[in-house]
């Protein structure tokens, strides 16, 4: 009995030590590194991937703007193991899976840091984050004058939110 015990200690003992090591190695800013590359991986995927096909689509029918991102305002998105992103109508707990709710992905810093990188990439154009109505909202492109936006070289603004 004595060398079972002895064994059951040593056996304890390891899983001890390979607990506080987990604890030492593990990243204390896990969730926020975690939201930083579901929010990339989303904006990779639903806004940079077919921006310039959507920009390029909308000039040929002579629009000067084009919407490269349309969701609705309690629309959530989660990301799969396989690095996929699905969208979902409503909030619904997905085990394992962490939900993020695009309305406020898209107003928060890091969307709004890639989302100029990649405008001013295109070069002089400009964005513009608004709701149309319905229940939706859109994240445009635009580089002239629309019926919503006033083209000036020193001011741009939206005319009617």
């Amino acid at each position: 009995m004595t060398e079972a015990m002895s064994f059951t200690e040593r056996m304890r003992h390891l899983a001890s030590e390979a607990r506080s090591k987990k604890v030492q190695e593990q990243n204390p800013n896990w969730k926020l590194d975690k939201t930083i590359s579901d929010i990339t991986k989303f904006f990779e995927s639903e806004v940079k991937k077919d921006a310039m096909n959507k920009i390029e689509t909308r000039a040929q029918k002579g629009c000067n703007s084009s919407n490269i991102l349309e969701y609705e305002f309690f629309e959530y998105f989660y990301v799969t193991r396989n690095d996929r992103i699905v969208r979902v109508s409503k909030y619904e707990k997905k085990e394992g899976f962490y939900l993020h709710r695009i309305h406020d992905v898209v107003n928060g810093q890091h969307f709004q840091n890639m989302l100029n990188e990649f405008v001013n990439s295109l070069g002089d154009m400009r964005v513009a984050c608004w709701y149309p109505g319905n229940n939706m909202n859109v994240v445009e492109v635009y580089w002239g004058p629309t019926k919503v936006h006033k083209w000036d070289d020193e001011n741009t603004t939206t005319t009617d939110e």
